[in-house]
């Protein structure tokens, strides 16, 4: 992939993190109509503006404030999503749970909104008291967590959590926003190999196929960041926490495009996602460096015969 290329790939890989920004978004939508159904919102709204005082991006700013002016009722008729839980069967590995999981259905994760597990508690079974969820309520009670949180007047504790979810969402919106601009800029440097170089050789970077991205989303050719990484894990230009499993090869971020995730079937969902996940990461190690290798642990001889197998097959 030439320089002639970088146009293109700004727009790629600027889509994710356009999306990213669309699911923080909704998900404050969603936590405003919550409120409002349970009764929260006139309480939990001051706080919301509160929290855009501290944020530097104006479009973060501007979204929080058409939040804040929302009224209640209009909150309530506009998301009735906001109050459907599910109960998930599955962990992340696709194996069953022993118990399953209550969650809601929304675009960003419940310790995303709620880091801490008695805030989700909290929400989750105001929510199920509200909407007479039986299912959810009996797993909801079993929990140790439940006994601590649950007794007792519990809206002080809601309007807490609630407000803490606000809290959370705004500085994730304010940073995804910020993080957004950085990542065009760097990636309109690319696309000018008159003014892109490497801050470690101070080259050109004209040429993609060279170059790694770093979680920071700085640039670097891979033959200069990789030796500087094995002596000190941080990025030479900021010195943000920066792993050497974290490099990223440009091309293959251009080729992958906006998030895309494969709907696994029931039989990766009950015993192939770890195999399929090791295949993947085999194949991409690959992509990245031909000449690696890796060494692959296993328990158990099936299981080492299903990875073998799975390097060598497609994965999309």
């Amino acid at each position: 992939m030439g320089a002639e290329d970088a146009t293109d790939a700004v727009r790629l890989l600027g889509a994710r993190k356009r999306a990213r920004i669309q699911a923080l978004e909704r998900q404050l939508e969603i936590e405003a109509s919550r409120a409002a159904h349970l009764s929260c919102w006139l309480v939990c709204k001051e706080g919301l503006v509160s929290k855009a005082v501290g944020l530097r991006h104006p479009n973060a700013k501007a979204f929080i404030q058409k939040i804040h002016d929302s009224g209640p009722e209009l909150l309530q008729d506009k998301d009735q999503k906001s109050l459907e839980m599910l109960l998930d069967l599955f962990d992340r590995n696709g194996d069953y749970r022993l118990r399953p999981e209550v969650r809601f259905q929304q675009p960003c994760r419940e310790d995303d909104v709620y880091p801490r597990l008695a805030h989700r508690h909290v929400v989750w079974h105001a929510v199920a008291d509200l909407t007479m969820h039986q299912g959810a309520k009996e797993i909801l009670f079993e929990t140790q967590v439940c006994q601590q949180v649950c007794c007792g007047d519990r809206l002080p504790q809601l309007q807490q959590a609630i407000s803490a979810g606000f809290q959370s969402l705004a500085q994730s919106l304010d940073a995804a926003y910020r993080s957004l601009d950085f990542y065009t800029g760097q990636m309109k440097g690319i696309s000018d190999p008159q003014q892109a170089t490497c801050s470690i050789c101070m080259e050109a970077t004209s040429d993609l196929t060279s170059l790694v991205l770093l979680p920071c989303a700085h640039i670097f050719h891979r033959s200069c960041v990789e030796p500087v990484l094995r002596e000190s894990p941080y990025c030479p230009y900021c010195r943000a926490p920066t792993p050497s499993r974290a490099l990223s090869s440009v091309c293959l971020e251009l080729e992958a495009g906006p998030g895309r995730q494969e709907a696994l079937s029931p039989e990766l969902r009950s015993q192939g996602s770890k195999v399929l996940a090791i295949a993947r990461r085999l194949q991409r190690i690959r992509a990245e460096d031909p000449e690696a290798k890796a060494i692959v642990f296993v328990q158990w001889q099936e299981l080492e015969q299903k990875a073998e197998e799975g390097k060598r097959r497609p994965t999309h």
